[in-house]
């Protein structure tokens, strides 16, 4: 699922990072969807035009391309392509113009072939092999993740599971994440069900606690299934929670454990040591602060563990886990996530917001716990509850719709101003 849309209608593509690929083959994608085909290459802007004629080219000066795509860009393509701010998406195989497309509500598609977890702290909405995975992407409608697909109210349950090279100790294991998630201080913190979700789902005796365990259980057993028809999967824990803590995960392991046939090794799966909480330390200090507080009572020798998890931010938790599962023999670990926690980058422009009608503050985005609409997504307004006790709320359709003629106005409203730029760019050298 891209951030903010399920329907795609258009493409920019950075044909600067597909040095490798003819500018006829482009014409496959060009013939399914529209595009523009952004460049600073002028020998490619050549070929381009005189493939696609001029008004699919958008040439941009080498000094703003490494800063690419900025507002200015932004525009450009919006009026070249001539649909909303939500309809389309940026293509690249370059992680640093991907992350600048993070910057707007626009989707960002990268083509990577492999994708290391160093690289996965601002993850783009679709990363795709090549081009004849993304023509088959926009084909089936598979926009963005497989979570993050399957929560988004009225979106189709298609995506994708990315899987990830992660170091644990020198023991190199494959990761796969169902999704991404954006912490309290993002931009798109309220904007992301997801990560709303997942957040909301294991607060403590709320309305909404275990809300969402059938969705994040089935997330799960999919992936797994996918992973038996690849290799033999003996069977699943997951990161053992403190001394006298809840376990909100027993019912998903028993779940997947039963529905997927493989062994439950979470009785023997524990945490031995109450250390301090991880949220508030640094990358190094997580790794100290987690050694020796877990213990696998059992023989896994020759055994290929899943182990499952619902966010992961340094992987120093995970890493522990992977050390105390191979020393109890497992031969293999394989690591499933619902979601790697994002940082940045920052928005183009003010935070984008669901605003209250009455106040005019941010609204936040909820999920009924109870009633007929229980599990369903809207948005209420908190200030309005705390001082009137009005309670003021919309639908999260009628939200989204406000939001995107938003941030359509926002990019209307740019002034381009081609020296202006210049002289920004040459004063930040």
């Amino acid at each position: 699922m891209f951030r903010c849309t399920n329907e795609l209608k258009g493409l920019a593509i950075d044909t600067d990072s597909f040095t490798d690929i003819p500018v006829e083959e482009w014409n496959r994608i060009n013939e399914r969807i529209k595009c523009v085909f952004i460049t600073s290459d002028a020998g490619t802007e050549k070929s381009l035009v005189a493939a696609f004629g001029n008004e699919k080219v958008l040439y941009i000066p080498q000094f703003q391309m490494k800063l690419s795509p900025n507002r200015t860009t932004h525009k450009k393509v919006v009026n070249i392509l001539k649909s909303a701010n939500f309809d389309i998406a940026y293509v690249s195989g370059n992680y640093n113009f991907v992350k600048n497309a993070r910057s707007f509500l626009s989707g960002s598609i990268w083509v990577k072939q492999t994708v290391d977890y160093r690289n996965t702290n601002i993850l783009p909405d679709l990363i795709v092999d090549d081009i004849e995975d993304l023509l088959k992407a926009i084909n089936e409608n598979i926009y963005g993740f497989f979570g993050e697909s399957i929560l988004f109210p009225n979106s189709l349950d298609k995506g994708i599971i990315l899987f990830v090279d992660f170091d644990a100790n020198n023991n190199p294991i494959k990761l796969i994440t169902a999704g991404r998630y954006f912490p309290s201080y993002h931009y798109m913190a309220q904007l992301h069900p997801y990560s709303r979700a997942i957040y909301l789902n294991k607060q403590t005796d709320k309305p909404y606690t275990g809300l969402f365990n059938e969705k994040f259980a089935g997330i799960y057993k999919n992936i797994i299934n996918f992973l038996k028809e690849k290799t033999t999967i003996d069977g699943v824990c997951s990161v053992p929670v403190k001394p006298n803590k809840v376990d909100n995960f027993k019912y998903i392991i028993d779940k997947i454990s039963k529905d997927c046939n493989i062994e439950n090794y979470n009785d023997k799966f524990i945490c031995i040591k109450d250390y301090e909480d991880q949220k508030a330390l640094s990358s190094g200090e997580r790794a100290e602060n987690i050694i020796g507080v877990f213990q696998y009572n059992g023989d896994l020798t020759g055994k290929t563990v899943v182990i499952i998890d619902d966010i992961v931010t340094t992987g120093a938790t995970l890493r522990e886990c992977v050390r105390t599962l191979k020393k109890s023999g497992a031969k293999e670990v394989i690591a499933v996530v619902l979601a790697i926690n994002q940082i940045g980058p920052t928005y183009w422009r003010a935070t984008p917001l669901i605003s209250c009608p009455y106040c005019g503050c941010e609204m936040i985005l909820r999920v009924a716990g109870k009633g007929q609409n229980r599990g369903q997504f809207f948005y209420s307004c908190l200030n309005c509850f705390h001082s009137s006790g009005k309670n003021s709320t919309k639908k999260f359709k009628t939200a989204w719709k406000e939001l995107s003629d938003n941030e359509d106005s926002k990019v209307e409203q740019i002034a381009i101003d081609e020296n202006q730029i210049e002289e920004n760019w040459r004063g930040n050298l």
